[in-house]
């Protein structure tokens, strides 16, 4: 008798092949960076050993924002191999900007 089984909790959900055929469930709107930017944000050149959740405390105040710059920089993941030294990363000076795109394109806002 199997103890687990090969069912997912997201069986049931929606999803969408993203451009890199990987396969996404939405939650929230992507952020369009292209519409967002703004001469005031600030260009990051990653080092070795940077964390993009520091790099959110760090710079727009809160480490819990870290998905910010992933969506921002159209990161999946914030760790591996779209995280090296070098890498120029985009962040957002008015953090509350972009929350009001996202609750906008929720309905929550």
């Amino acid at each position: 008798m199997a103890i687990f089984t090969t069912y997912s909790r997201y069986d049931s959900q929606d999803f969408f092949i993203d451009e890199n055929n990987r396969k996404r469930y939405p939650t929230f709107p992507r952020i369009d960076s292209t519409e967002l930017r703004d001469e005031s944000d600030l260009i990051v050149e990653l080092k070795d050993g940077d964390r993009i959740d520091v790099l959110a405390a760090q710079y727009l105040g809160d480490g819990t924002y870290w998905w910010v710059i992933c969506m921002y920089n159209n990161i999946s993941l914030p760790v591996g191999r779209e995280i090296y030294p070098g890498r120029k990363i985009r962040i957002p000076k008015d953090i509350n900007k972009i929350i009001s795109y996202i609750k906008k394109g929720t309905g929550d806002g």
